[in-house]
């Protein structure tokens, strides 16, 4: 049987499963540019003794409840995984 012009399912699955974490990668630099801009926003208006909106506060402060979920969850993991191990 000859395969030549036809991709094996497996080779579909690896090429999506890159794609998925090429896209992955790049919310997540995304995320890092957005949450360092606000952070510096928000920064900058109280050295300069201005408020800050509420729009950026809260999405500020949204950022930071969503990354100290995933650290939570992370340390979760690795408590869980202590256990199975029998440490």
């Amino acid at each position: 049987m000859n395969k030549k012009g036809n991709d094996s399912p497996s080779l579909e699955i690896r090429v999506a499963d890159f794609e998925g974490k090429i896209t992955k990668l790049h919310d997540r630099v995304t995320a890092k540019k957005l949450f360092q801009q606000d952070a510096e926003g928000i920064r900058r208006r109280f050295i300069e003794g201005k408020k800050v909106g509420t729009a950026l506060y809260d999405k500020f402060l949204k950022f930071c409840n969503l990354l100290s979920e995933k650290i939570n969850g992370m340390n979760n993991i690795a408590e869980s995984m202590k256990l199975k191990n029998g440490k």
